[in-house]
């Protein structure tokens, strides 16, 4: 009951912290600040109450949406936010290390999202590198839902690597992506069948 009582009050929070970012426009800092102390205390009572991997992984991801949000269109706040929230799951690091290497990741994805110099071609490249590297640290690891969680979003930002390297202009950089594609789905597979041996 008390799991349950955790999540809820967590997640509602968040959401009221964002709803009042829209009304309030000038408290994003108060609001951002407010957003990573809860999470915070999230982590705590988490720790505390038992620890459901699924439950850190929403949460975190959830956090991270509201952080962007309360900071719209903002990369140094997101990026700090999202760096201090990290910080504080490395804290809890051998407690649980599947769900929090896979928030790590998340907050590790969030974190390059705000590096506006970066084309959105580039930045589907390192989505690639990034969810097929995680991927990979899961099936070396034995990590299930960092392999579950990194495998999908792999898939999913490969696709459309391929999609846009092959489709839109056939070159160099297309023969790279399909290698890479290929590589990566090799070593998943090298792995898990080693791991299942």
């Amino acid at each position: 009951m008390k799991r349950i009582l955790l999540y809820a009050a967590t997640l509602v929070i968040a959401g009221i912290l964002v709803y009042i970012s829209g009304v309030w426009y000038d408290g994003d800092k108060v609001l951002g600040i407010l957003t990573v102390g809860i999470f915070a205390l999230f982590l705590w009572g988490w720790n505390r109450t038992g620890h459901n991997g699924i439950g850190l992984i929403c949460v975190t991801v959830f956090y991270l949406i509201s952080l962007n949000s309360i900071f719209f269109v903002q990369d140094i706040p997101i990026f700090i936010g999202s760096l201090v929230m990290g910080l504080l799951l490395i804290v809890y690091l051998q407690k649980h290390r599947d769900a929090l290497t896979a928030s790590l990741v998340f907050v590790l994805l969030n974190m390059l999202i705000t590096f506006e110099f970066v084309t959105s071609e580039v930045m589907l490249w390192l989505m690639v590198f990034v969810t097929g590297a995680a991927a990979l640290i899961g099936f070396r690891f034995s990590l299930y839902l960092v392999k579950i969680c990194f495998s999908i979003l792999f898939g999913l930002s490969a696709f459309f690597l391929l999609l846009f390297e092959v489709f839109d202009d056939f070159s160099f950089l297309a023969v790279v992506a399909i290698l890479m594609v290929i590589l990566f789905i090799m070593s998943m597979y090298r792995m898990n069948k080693h791991v299942t041996a």
